[in-house]
């Protein structure tokens, strides 16, 4: 499958939908592109563990670790294919148990992928990365499926860090005019 056929499929099986959205940052948006649904569906699932595979196969890191909840499943499977370890950072920390907010195995100076599925304002990616730094491990690429164009992409690049999309909300909107799908005013 090549891209402008996997986002068609995404858009036909609605992960890429069109309406009424509030984003977890608060912000109201005319799409939402929900990687959770994307995991139900085995070929669009294994298209994109197979283009996370291909950027990070020749990079030199030790752990894959997700954003909770929507870059567990894909941290998960991407870390299985390349045969790494995964961890989660949790969004809170709980009220039992061991109360962390990085679930998994993790040391100083691991080198880290963080794997997110969707990037607006970036305020989750900095809250993860501010988690991460406190446990003294060591960033070396940051993974994003969709970059959305409302600046978060650009914030943390400018902060230094090697982060990375798989697709721009503005590519994936210019794939689906080519297919003569309707895109309301973004």
């Amino acid at each position: 499958m090549n891209i402008n056929e996997l986002i068609y499929e995404m858009y036909s099986y609605g992960i890429i939908k069109f309406g009424k959205f509030k984003l977890s940052s608060g912000l109201e948006s005319n799409y939402y592109i929900d990687f959770r649904q994307a995991i139900s569906i085995p070929k669009i699932y294994n298209e994109i563990v197979n283009l996370c595979v291909e950027k990070l196969k020749n990079l030199n890191f030790d752990i894959i670790i997700g954003v909770e909840s929507g870059g567990i499943p894909w941290a998960a499977m991407i870390a299985y294919r390349l045969s790494k370890p995964m961890a989660y950072i949790r969004k809170d920390v709980k009220n039992h148990g061991t109360r962390k907010l990085i679930e998994g195995l993790i040391y100083p100076s691991m080198k880290v992928v963080l794997i997110d599925d969707v990037i607006t304002t970036g305020n989750s990616i900095m809250k993860s990365i501010e988690i991460l730094k406190s446990s003294n491990l060591d960033i070396v690429k940051i993974l994003v499926f969709v970059a959305r164009s409302e600046g978060g992409f650009e914030k943390i690049k400018s902060m230094g860090y090697n982060i990375e999309t798989l697709f721009t909300v503005n590519e994936i909107f210019k794939i689906l005019k080519s297919y003569g799908i309707n895109i309301p005013n973004t």
